[in-house]
């Protein structure tokens, strides 16, 4: 009698983590720039019911991508702002032309999953 239950839980158990909020970070990034300078300001928005263990910002250019900030502590908190600046100060490489900014949050539940923006 004990062997389905123990079955039926083990098969229950996968479907549960799921639809239990182990899904990935939303992202939101307050204005989206149009230009980056010497040191443009950046507010990004994180909502995740876990909280956030990482976020990193790069900007990609010509091929090469330079990470240009990043996290030092993990928030719990389901909603964060995290505020940087990005532009020619922090990413000496930078030159005149295109850009993109690349944003990576990592998620502080079970699977860690990761969203780019």
């Amino acid at each position: 009698m004990r062997i389905p239950i123990i079955a039926a839980n083990l098969l229950l158990l996968p479907l549960s983590l799921a639809l239990t909020g182990c899904g990935k970070p939303s992202l939101d990034v307050a204005s989206p720039l149009t230009t980056i300078g010497q040191a443009t300001p950046v507010a990004v928005h994180v909502h995740d019911t876990h909280g956030v263990s990482k976020l990193t910002a790069s900007l990609a250019q010509n091929g090469a991508q330079y990470q240009t900030w990043q996290t030092t502590t993990a928030s719990k908190s389901a909603d964060t702002t995290f505020n940087f600046n990005v532009g020619v100060k922090t990413t000496p490489q930078l030159r005149d032309g295109s850009a993109r900014l690349i944003i990576e949050a990592t998620s502080e539940g079970l699977f860690h999953s990761t969203t780019h923006w």
